[in-house]
């Protein structure tokens, strides 16, 4: 069952989707942060076709787009990571206050940049979680774009413009001593032929968590786009789930 979201905040409304199994819950559930132009859908709907394989394995998904993004208010031209970090810590407080979602059985997954927003919250909030998953976090992303600004503080991302709040948060963000705080769980997953976010980034950082393993998908890219991929990463995502929140 699909029930469409709409959460008010400071700032705006988030709109999105919960993908909720079979039954009367209370559901384990799994919160999906998309990534940088993305939106809660994702490339190819790939977080919407993971929403609906995770629903019929008794997992609820919960799917907001970012202010600035696919339907939600705002402009994309403001978006910044501590308040994506915001806007997750508020997603996380909605879900667990739903009759529908066990509040003491949710994870968090994030996407590319959404990795980043994630890993920002899930070291706020480790009390609230039982893990996190990153898909290709883009911990270095933000680097390639030091020289792209124009004069007016602008970057422009083929037709998007994003102000340069973005790039300084990001570049100032210690995502390796974060990683290292988390008590947490962490699962990272990434395809060996990704260009945007290379492999080697997640090789780096899946050594700073206390608990963390990266799961590689051998020809795939940023976007998992082949079918081995995406199948490999729907499998592997469920038993990190299943495990991570005692599922039966």
């Amino acid at each position: 069952m699909k029930r469409h979201i709409e959460l008010t905040m400071p700032g705006g409304t988030l709109r999105g989707y919960l993908d909720l199994p079979e039954g009367e819950g209370p559901h384990p559930a799994v919160i999906a942060f998309h990534g940088f132009t993305g939106d809660c859908t994702e490339h190819k709907f790939l977080l919407a076709r993971l929403g609906r394989h995770l629903a019929a394995s008794g997992i609820a998904v919960l799917r907001l787009s970012f202010l600035g993004s696919g339907e939600s208010d705002g402009e994309f031209y403001d978006t910044a990571l501590s308040d994506q970090a915001r806007q997750g810590e508020r997603i996380l407080d909605w879900a667990r206050s739903q009759a529908a979602i066990d509040p003491d059985r949710m994870l968090l997954l994030g996407m590319s940049m959404g990795g980043c927003v994630a890993t920002l919250v899930a070291q706020r909030r480790q009390s609230d979680l039982r893990g996190l998953i990153l898909f290709a976090p883009a911990f270095r992303y933000a680097e390639k774009y030091r020289e792209r600004y124009d004069e007016s503080g602008t970057l422009w991302h083929g037709n998007l413009a994003v102000g340069r709040a973005f790039l300084d948060e990001c570049l100032a963000c210690d995502f390796a001593a974060l990683l290292s705080d988390l008590k947490l769980p962490v699962r990272f997953f990434h395809g060996s032929a990704d260009a945007s976010v290379p492999l080697a980034v997640s090789e780096e950082f899946v050594r700073w968590p206390q608990d963390a393993r990266l799961t590689r998908l051998p020809g795939t890219d940023h976007g998992f786009d082949t079918p081995s991929g995406i199948a490999g990463l729907f499998a592997g995502v469920e038993s990190a789930a299943r495990e991570l929140l005692d599922c039966p």
